[in-house]
């Protein structure tokens, strides 16, 4: 029955018949019913898709952005359809999409790139369509469409260079959100998505003025989104000059202040001369106190004792052989 060619529109007559005598009119009324055929259609992101890019001031070249839309057929209906892709081409940051082409897998059509009026969306966000000729969608069958271009941030290099002087110190950094979209229109009078309604005459490019993008839940159309950033790092070899600078700039002031103070001032040998004999006539009796001068005279004084105690030692042995001698001295005479 899907094979059958069947014409814009059914033609059906019904005839009305009764038994009663006094009816004459022509009851036979016909209607013309559109053919729609019901089909189904998936779009999808591909996996390996581009979803992150990053840049530095050092490696600020082009990077190739690529993102794969997927088309299925799982229906058993081929139908003609029109492909059409919506990207912006120039974001904030100095963000550019530059050589951008879109390529169909093995060749089912032939893409052209056309600029969008400035009536759909604000002329200053550089939006781009790139329209395919129609062809048809096989059954239980799978496009793809590649949407390839280099992205980069336009002067970046001289960006960093002309950096503030604070964020020299701390860094810069920024980032863009690349959206694209697919979308894809087929005749509506003669099919049908998945019994849905026809809720549009007008083909499937139905835009906010605002936004340039389509209803979320509208399933002819897909959309992908790239993150972009940029970093400045941080200049180290000023961070390292002002870390010393201010570093001998602390130490000459803190040698200043002691300078001033007289830390570093040393007296001569006259000076502690003339200091001593000031301390020694201010307290006489301070000497005695000194450590050193009390070890020295218990010193002397312990030197002193042995001696005084061996003369009292003699004396007293002295004295008991002389009384010795005394008492023993009549028995002991001898008379000659």
């Amino acid at each position: 029955m899907t094979e059958y060619e069947w014409n814009d529109t059914i033609v059906m007559t019904v005839t009305g018949r009764s038994d009663n005598a006094n009816i004459t009119e022509n009851n036979t009324p016909t209607k013309s019913i559109p053919v729609q055929f019901e089909i189904k259609m998936g779009l999808t992101v591909r996996e390996g898709t581009t979803t992150y890019l990053n840049f530095t001031a050092e490696e600020a070249a082009p990077k190739k952005m690529e993102i794969i839309y997927k088309i299925d057929n799982p229906s058993f209906k081929a139908f003609p359809v029109n492909v059409s892709l919506f990207f912006p081409t120039q974001l904030e940051h100095n963000f550019e999409l530059k050589d951008y082409q879109v390529s169909v897998q093995q060749n089912k059509t032939q893409c052209r790139i056309t600029d969008l009026k400035a009536d759909h969306c604000s002329a200053d966000l550089h939006w781009k369509i790139i329209a395919c000729d129609t062809f048809i969608l096989d059954k239980a069958s799978t496009t793809e469409f590649t949407l390839s271009g280099d992205a980069h941030f336009r002067d970046l290099k001289k960006h960093a260079e002309n950096i503030a002087l604070l964020k020299r110190y701390t860094g810069d950094s920024g980032e863009v959100k690349f959206k694209s979209f697919i979308g894809v229109e087929f005749d509506r009078r003669h099919y049908v998505l998945d019994s849905r309604k026809q809720e549009r005459k007008d083909g499937f490019m139905e835009t906010s003025h605002k936004t340039c993008s389509w209803k979320d839940n509208d399933p002819t159309m897909k959309w992908s989104e790239v993150r972009v950033e940029f970093i400045i790092i941080p200049n180290q070899l000023l961070i390292i000059l002002t870390g010393v600078g201010l570093g001998l700039l602390f130490l000459i002031i803190t040698t200043i202040i002691m300078c001033k103070l007289g830390c570093f001032k040393r007296k001569t040998f006259y000076e502690e001369e003339e200091t001593d004999a000031v301390l020694q006539a201010d307290t006489p009796y301070e000497f005695a106190f000194d450590p050193i001068v009390v070890s020295q005279l218990e010193t002397e004084v312990k030197s002193d004792q042995p001696e005084e105690k061996s003369l009292l030692v003699d004396d007293e042995a002295n004295g008991s052989i002389a009384a010795a001698d005394e008492e023993e001295g009549p028995e002991y005479t001898k008379v000659i």
